[in-house]
């Protein structure tokens, strides 16, 4: 007994720190994990795009907390969560569609940061994210999407139709939000 209380102290300190700094997983997509903390970067970045391409359209910014707004908050949360779930998918099964996947991915991130020299500035000040969020949250997820329908096109199947087989054959699983998943996308 006396060493239960010591263990079951820590344990409940480890998952306050746990669950404080968003390491948590919100979704599990065949047993990878994708984080709250990764989940609210990328709900950050879309909130951050929709204000700047308002700005530039002359329009006045959106206080996506403003109570008015709540259904607009809820779609760009589950937009997002969507957007990170199939983006983990394609991750997992692009390997299975092109020789070297991976590699021809960071190829073009690399060429595409090294084609930009105000990248790091732009997606700053566009998305708010450091260039190593927005490599990951914006140019990974893009070239993986090339990546892959460049191998499907001209098969059988367009990149559409493989996708949405492919994601109705994954488990995907949701934890501590307000969504489920369909087979398809978060609603």
């Amino acid at each position: 007994m006396k060493i239960l209380i010591p263990i079951l102290a820590v344990g409940a300190i480890l998952f306050s720190i746990f669950f404080l700094t968003g390491f948590y997983p919100v979704a599990l997509v065949n047993g990878q994990p994708i984080s709250y903390r990764t989940w609210e970067k990328a709900q950050r970045g879309a909130i951050n795009f929709a204000n700047a391409e308002a700005q530039r359209a002359g329009r006045a910014s959106i206080d996506f907390s403003a109570p008015g707004y709540g259904e607009l908050l809820r779609a760009v949360r589950r937009d997002t969560l969507t957007f990170l779930i199939e983006d983990a998918i394609l991750a997992q099964e692009g390997k299975k569609v092109v020789d070297e996947f991976n590699f021809l991915v960071e190829d073009r991130v690399r060429k595409a940061i090294a084609g930009s020299g105000s990248l790091e500035g732009g997606a700053r000040l566009v998305y708010g994210l450091s260039l190593v969020e927005f490599r990951m949250l914006v140019l990974a997820p893009q070239a993986r999407r090339d990546v892959a329908g460049e191998a499907l096109a001209g098969g059988t199947k367009s990149f559409d139709e493989w996708f949405f087989e492919v994601k109705k054959r994954k488990m995907v699983q949701l934890f501590f939000v307000p969504f489920r998943w369909n087979g398809e996308r978060v609603e």
